[in-house]
């Protein structure tokens, strides 16, 4: 009886562990692991990516350890235990096994990042003018990179392109480029025509004053 209690208080306290912790896995190409929430604290690992860790949960959400308005996940792994810039990691349940439907293509041969520790690092990974992605976090044309998957090596593989490279589908970037030249030449036109203007005016304002 005593045992049967035991394993039940055993059996009770592993389930609750089970539950404080997610499956996560690493998005980028490696992911450093910090002693504590902070870029400044010791490095103690490394992890590679699509490495599956341990994420502590909060409420059925991972608690998160903001620092300087950055946020990270505690993690588990191994022998490994220790603090990982929360942007590398997503539920094991989220990752892209099989994109459903390609919604942009690179316009250049174009280079893929990896985020690691807030910075964009060059993969060796160059795909091809035309090569057919998966904008999973949607398109910006404001920021310098946006986030991709795409096949590689029969593998889908997350990273980030330059902005500048991605062509995403039902936008023409040639009509864009256009646009943003004719818009260009205008400012360029109407500040010309308002400094000629402007002289002028003060060429008549000296006459009159002559007079």
């Amino acid at each position: 009886m005593v045992l049967c209690v035991i394993g039940s208080f055993f059996g009770a306290e592993k389930t609750f562990a089970q539950n404080a912790q997610k499956i996560y896995v690493v998005t980028a190409n490696r992911a450093s692991v910090f002693e504590s929430p902070d870029f400044s604290s010791a490095k103690i690992g490394q992890i590679e990516h699509d490495v599956e860790v341990y994420v502590q949960m909060e409420n059925d959400a991972p608690q998160e350890f903001k620092n300087e308005g950055f946020v990270f996940y505690k993690i588990t792994q191994a022998d490994l235990e220790g603090y990982v810039f929360a942007d590398l990691l997503t539920p094991k349940s989220d990752t892209i096994t099989a994109i459903p439907s390609f919604n942009g293509q690179t316009n250049t041969e174009s280079i893929v990042f990896w985020k690691q520790d807030n910075e964009m690092v060059e993969s060796e990974i160059i795909l091809d003018k035309g090569e057919r992605i998966f904008l999973y976090e949607g398109y910006n044309s404001k920021e310098e990179y946006n986030a991709i998957a795409f096949v590689h090596e029969n593998e889908v593989l997350y990273g980030y392109l330059k902005t500048e490279n991605i062509s995403p589908d039902g936008i023409n970037t040639a009509i864009i480029t256009c646009i943003t030249i004719i818009i260009a030449l205008l400012g360029i036109i109407f500040a010309w025509l308002f400094m000629k203007n402007r002289k002028v005016k003060l060429k008549k304002q000296k006459l009159s004053q002559k007079k």
